[in-house]
């Protein structure tokens, strides 16, 4: 469950479970309950993703390769080694590096 996930839940229990205990939040900021990509929300243009503390554009003239994926595998995004980001549903493994700067990255494969 996302953070955003089980506050909304918490929020809509009436009010009267909705304060967190320091136990509770240090629990959900040590990874047990925060994937460590999310995809945030998409747009004509490109969608939202969030990853190692940091939100990023990723715009389908940059990175064509989602421009036609369903949602579900676009949402379906896997993060390991600390800077690899991998879609299992749509072949798709780039690096941190490639994601914040894609203008160092001029060649962009056809979709």
């Amino acid at each position: 469950m996302s953070l955003l996930t089980e506050l909304d839940s918490l929020a809509s229990s009436n009010y009267k479970d909705a304060s967190l205990t320091g136990f509770e939040i240090g629990k959900m900021k040590s990874g047990n309950h925060i994937s460590k990509a999310e995809v945030l929300n998409v747009s004509p243009h490109g969608f939202w993703l969030f990853v190692a503390g940091k939100e990023h554009f990723l715009g389908f003239d940059d990175f064509p390769w989602f421009r036609n994926a369903p949602v579900s595998q676009l949402f379906n995004v896997e993060f390991s080694h600390g800077n690899h980001l991998h879609w299992p549903e749509l072949d798709v493994d780039l690096d941190l590096e490639r994601i914040e700067h894609p203008e160092k990255f001029p060649l962009v494969a056809r979709a």
